[in-house]
């Protein structure tokens, strides 16, 4: 999140060199080491792609041009934090978008490292592609050893706050993999780029369906690195859009040593 959903005060600073959302009290950016301006100019985004929690696809900003793209092979993941609604009731809205900001900065590194890149943040969760923009051979296998790493560095978090509100959150994560549309257009005050097609319904359907704390892996992706980790076989699930059920695979603990 850049800024507040209630208030709209800002809640990030973006770095002059790459563009990475710095929390407001860093000096330096935590991507690139750039000396960070806490006066540079903040653009406000008035439009932009959102990606609903729900099977459906993104829907377009009514005021936009048209979108220009191409058909390509990526593999999508998926977050979201169970009981969130919840623990913002409890703590209240600033303390939930500060640990929120904490925990997507924590999920996002993670992301990056594996060499993804971020589509949209969801306030509680975030959608990331691999191969979007840049692809990788190894592209699927990179998408899973960063939702493991994921849980990882949640899980870690999480337990340092066992006298907190937020001590009992967990994390869901859906792994998919197919040919979507990935498009660019120019909105009314910034560049948007997306990607739409039925690997982002399946991806936000198995974290959906996923139980908390684990990571559930389409069978498309299932086949494209099924020697590279340990699985667990969970049947078949309805996906909307999708005419025939889609057989999803969880991965155990084992499968990140």
């Amino acid at each position: 999140m850049r800024f507040c959903g209630s208030c709209g005060t800002r809640l990030t600073v973006a770095c002059s060199e790459c563009g990475f959302a710095n929390p407001l009290d860093y000096r330096f950016c935590g991507m690139c080491g750039t000396r960070l301006s806490a006066d540079a100019e903040q653009p406000v985004i008035e439009q932009s792609v959102f990606l609903p929690k729900t099977e459906d696809e993104p829907f377009l900003p009514t005021e936009a041009s048209p979108l220009e793209g191409e058909r390509r092979v990526v593999t999508v993941v998926l977050t979201d934090l169970t009981d969130s609604t919840d623990l913002r009731m409890r703590v209240g809205t600033e303390g939930w978008v500060e640990l929120m900001n904490r925990i997507l900065h924590i999920l996002e590194s993670e992301i990056y490292r594996f060499g993804g890149e971020i589509s949209q943040f969801r306030g509680d969760g975030l959608v990331a592609f691999f191969g979007a923009t840049a692809a990788h051979e190894d592209d699927p296998e990179r998408a899973i050893l960063a939702a493991l790493s994921m849980q990882r560095a949640f899980e870690l978090y999480v337990r340092e706050l066992v006298q907190s509100e937020a001590a009992d959150l967990r994390m869901r994560v859906g792994v998919s993999t197919g040919e979507v549309i990935v498009a660019s257009g120019a909105g009314r005050q910034q560049w948007q780029e997306t990607a739409m097609g039925i690997a982002v319904a399946v991806a936000a359907r198995m974290e959906t369906a996923a139980e908390p704390g684990t990571v559930l892996v389409s069978e498309h992706t299932y086949r494209l690195v099924e020697s590279q980790f340990d699985w667990q076989s969970l049947g078949q699930i309805s996906v909307k859009g999708v005419s025939q059920p889609v057989a999803v695979i969880g991965l155990s603990a084992t499968s990140l040593m």
